[in-house]
């Protein structure tokens, strides 16, 4: 669950053209907290969920991958041509 939630965030915010620091920002936790979840080292409460969601304009349904898989979200796509990149991050 974790490594699934971890791609999804790191998706969803490149999808929205964000940076770390700037969901961060959005949300109110630190980038670091950020990049520990998107390295899959954590995963968020269910308050900092709300707010991601809300931060990337997606349901926390959507964000947590609840009734749907990774291939069917539509961002299959996006995390192959910029896994490499976000990773790196």
């Amino acid at each position: 669950m974790q490594q699934e939630f971890s791609k999804r965030l790191i998706l969803l915010r490149m999808k929205q053209q964000m940076t770390q620091e700037e969901l961060a920002q959005k949300t109110g936790v630190t980038r670091q907290a950020i990049s520990k979840w998107e390295r899959a080292e954590g995963l968020p409460d269910l308050y900092n969920v709300q707010c991601l969601a809300k931060a990337l304009g997606v349901s926390v349904d959507e964000l947590i991958g609840q009734g749907t898989t990774f291939q069917e979200s539509g961002i299959r796509g996006i995390y192959t041509k910029h896994l490499k990149y976000a990773i790196q991050e």
